[in-house]
């Protein structure tokens, strides 16, 4: 055998070697065996939970805004001086500081508020649904089963089989990559 074909077959074998680990990173994955990793539903469950927060941090950092261009950006103790550093660059002024903690904070509140939009399109989607009150009574205002149920005029089990399909429904536009991947792999 000449050094071309150990070359090859080496190749070769690291090649599978590689396919795989990815193909058991992937099977981990979808078996919910890495951790702190969570399913399309448990994501889509998480936003759910989480929606009326986003609506108040927004609200939080608005202020923050406002206290800053107002009062300016809370002083440092002047009794630490900082070590080393680049001390080619010039220091920022104040108002540099300030505007950019304002950049800072408003590029959050548009990655929130993109957030805010997508689960809005989702939840559009799905708002004919019968049954689509009993998502907002669940996740947005904490309501239980049998709240949920008696207001229904039905059982729990109708209330979880119904928020089940709903969000199931959800975490198709919200994860799908995610879904599409459990589908195939579990």
């Amino acid at each position: 055998m000449g050094r071309g074909e150990i070359v090859g077959i080496n190749q070769a074998i690291e090649a599978t070697a590689k396919a795989a680990a990815s193909e058991t990173v992937l099977l981990l994955k979808t078996e919910n065996l890495l951790k702190n990793k969570r399913n399309a539903f448990q994501k889509t469950e998480v936003l759910l939970y989480n929606y009326k927060k986003f609506k108040n941090i927004i609200s939080e950092k608005d202020k923050q805004i406002k206290l800053i261009k107002r009062d300016g950006l809370p002083k440092k103790s002047k009794s630490i001086t900082s070590w080393g550093g680049n001390t080619n660059q010039e220091p920022e002024s104040d108002m540099e500081k300030m505007e950019n903690k304002i950049a800072e904070i408003e590029k959050s509140i548009a990655v929130t508020r993109r957030l805010m939009e997508v689960i809005d399109a989702a939840l559009e989607k799905i708002v004919n649904d019968p049954y689509y009150e009993m998502i907002e009574m669940f996740y947005f205002k904490g309501a239980g089963r049998d709240a949920i149920a008696e207001y229904f005029e039905c059982d729990t089990v109708t209330v979880y089989r119904n928020k089940k399909r709903i969000v199931d429904m959800l975490k198709m536009d919200l994860f799908s990559d995610d879904a599409i991947t459990e589908i195939f792999y579990s």
